[in-house]
């Protein structure tokens, strides 16, 4: 799409930004969330991944000395608590064992990386168009990832629905994904950004309740209510606020 837009990533002057979110937005937290959702039950994976907010205030207070709001951390605990409610039902096949341990390490590793994410993308990359980021940042990160065709087993490919599935993951939920997701970074901090995470469950549940025929549960109902109110507190909103015409900040490519 770039290309046919005939747009400049301005590869030699951005090539280091794209290195540094393509490896910690993309390649190195899908790699260990690859292997960890192996040995982990989805709702498990759903509880840990809710971490990215609070990673990303703790990043913002502790490392970058930022002011935090406490409406953020009453959000962020909301949040937690309505990701847990939401997925407790998918949480009974946990034993710790140790490659389960090693899982929820490694998923934990890769939520603060993508937090950590966040806060460069938008203080080091507000200046790059989201649509040149995304492009670079995923590119970047093929390249990172590409001595792995050594080492990847291809037959399965050749079923349909796995092609199709891959595909759906690669082009909706990362290329198209990162487009918005790289904009609203930049225009309305990482906080917003990585708070979508929060809503992972609820969206999950309703597509499991229309397209899977799953019941739903009280726990559900109540868990995805919760994670409704944190967002409420997290993105500080109001009728006015909701409703608040902005500006959009100009890009440099």
């Amino acid at each position: 799409v770039l290309l046919w837009q005939k747009k400049e990533i301005f590869l030699r002057q951005n090539f280091k930004r794209y290195l540094v979110v393509g490896f910690f937005n993309s390649a190195f937290p899908f790699t260990l969330f690859a292997l960890s959702a192996k040995h982990l039950d989805s709702g498990v994976v759903a509880i840990i991944d809710g971490a990215v907010p609070m990673f990303e205030v703790l990043i913002a207070a502790f490392i970058l000395q930022q002011t935090v709001s406490r409406n953020a951390v009453i959000g962020i605990v909301f949040g937690v608590i309505g990701i847990i409610v939401t997925s407790c039902g998918n949480i009974s096949s946990l034993d710790l064992a140790p490659v389960q341990i090693a899982s929820i390490i490694a998923i934990l590793v890769a939520t603060f990386s993508y937090a950590a994410a966040s806060h460069y993308i938008n203080l080091r990359c507000s200046d790059i168009e989201s649509m040149t980021l995304a492009t670079g940042s995923v590119v970047s990160a093929a390249l990172i990832l590409s001595p792995c065709i050594f080492f990847t087993d291809f037959a399965p490919l050749a079923e349909i629905k796995i092609m199709s599935s891959l595909f759906g993951l690669g082009f909706f939920c990362t290329g198209i994904a990162y487009i918005f997701y790289f904009k609203l970074t930049a225009e309305e901090g990482p906080r917003t950004a990585v708070s979508v995470v929060l809503l992972m469950p609820v969206f999950g549940t309703i597509f499991g309740v229309m397209f899977l025929h799953e019941a739903i549960s009280l726990s559900k109902i109540i868990g995805c209510i919760t994670v409704l109110i944190s967002m409420k507190f997290i993105l500080n909103l109001s009728r006015n606020s909701f409703f608040r015409s902005k500006k959009t900040p100009d890009f440099v490519g």
